[in-house]
């Protein structure tokens, strides 16, 4: 009996807090209602978005039931999802390719309008390639692509500075899908004479729907001698986050033209968040807008002029949208 006893309370000891915990449960009910909470808590864009989550919630949560595959669960959670239509709210389950709520990238929708193969091979002389980046000369100018926004970035100025007074800089974000936005603050700011507000941002921090930090004003900082040169920067419907961020501060300083596509429209910084099967989702946490108030989340920053390839660089013949470029900057 002694030994029995003995053997009960391991078992009770090891299912404590202060022995071994219980997984959590993962059956499909307790992941759709973990989901719903985890955007109702934290997601910053409902109103933007044009959603009511709790009407979503309560459509999708009939459709769940003990036991069911983990295909039909998938199917559920991006049905959940897909209405956001938004860039940075993805699903990660093992065995999958990552899913996107953008329908845009979701499909690729226009991908191949954008070829960087094609650029470097029929447009670029002295190319160099390089960790997130490759650019060269057309000519007299200097044209730059970035993969996405970091550390690569902090070379921008010294290229700067060795470009002749009358050249321009080229600045491609096409299928740019951000990164830390604070790299291209630091870059940029050598274009910049005066002090400037570039966005605003606030965090949710809270489950009641006006829990927000504080906006915060984001400024691009001023050197006493900026580089002078034109700047012409190039987007499409895959320049995404940190790269709208960046196409925020470009269009704040006078010498700088936007060209090419509307941005995707998803702006916010976002936080990773587990599921109870541990599955992972993205959740977009801000609110941002520009200095004069205007919201770009969900529409994208639509550029001063729009240009378009109808179809594939290669198969085309050329770059439409870079050939306007060039054409620009060779105006005087």
């Amino acid at each position: 009996m002694k030994k029995i006893c003995c053997c009960l309370c391991i078992c009770l000891y090891s299912c404590t807090p202060f022995g071994f915990l219980p997984e959590p449960a993962d059956h499909p009910v307790a992941v759709v209602d973990e989901l719903y909470k985890q955007f109702k808590d934290r997601y910053a864009l409902f109103e933007q978005r044009g959603l009511n989550w709790d009407s979503t919630y309560a459509v999708n949560r009939g459709r769940v039931f003990e036991g069911m595959t983990d295909d039909s669960l998938f199917n559920v959670l991006t049905r959940m999802l897909a209405p956001l239509d938004d860039g940075h709210v993805q699903l990660m389950v093992p065995g999958k390719d990552k899913w996107y709520s953008n329908r845009i990238y979701r499909e690729g929708l226009g991908f191949e309008l954008f070829d960087t193969l094609f650029i470097q091979q029929n447009y670029l002389r002295a190319t160099e390639r390089g960790d997130g980046y490759f650019k060269g000369q057309i000519g007299n100018h200097l044209y730059v692509h970035f993969t996405y926004i970091g550390a690569p970035w902090l070379q921008l100025p010294g290229w700067l500075k060795t470009m002749p007074a009358n050249s321009v800089l080229i600045l491609d974000l096409r299928h740019n899908s951000g990164g830390d936005f604070t790299y291209a603050l630091e870059a940029l700011r050598w274009l910049n004479g005066e002090r400037r507000s570039v966005f605003l941002s606030r965090t949710k921090n809270g489950p009641s729907g006006d829990a927000y930090t504080p906006w915060y004003n984001w400024f691009l900082e001023k050197v006493d001698n900026p580089v002078q040169n034109k700047v012409i920067v190039l987007t499409d419907r895959f320049t995404l986050s940190a790269a709208e961020r960046t196409t925020m501060m470009l269009r704040s300083l006078p010498n700088v033209k936007l060209l090419g596509d509307t941005t995707n429209g998803g702006i916010s910084t976002v936080v990773y968040r587990d599921l109870p099967n541990r599955w992972i989702t993205r959740i977009p946490v801000q609110q941002v807008l520009s200095p004069s108030g205007e919201n770009f989340e969900g529409q994208g920053i639509p550029p001063q002029e729009i240009v378009l390839n109808p179809s594939a660089p290669k198969l085309l013949g050329t770059d439409l949208v870079l050939d306007r470029a060039i054409q620009l900057a060779n105006m005087p």
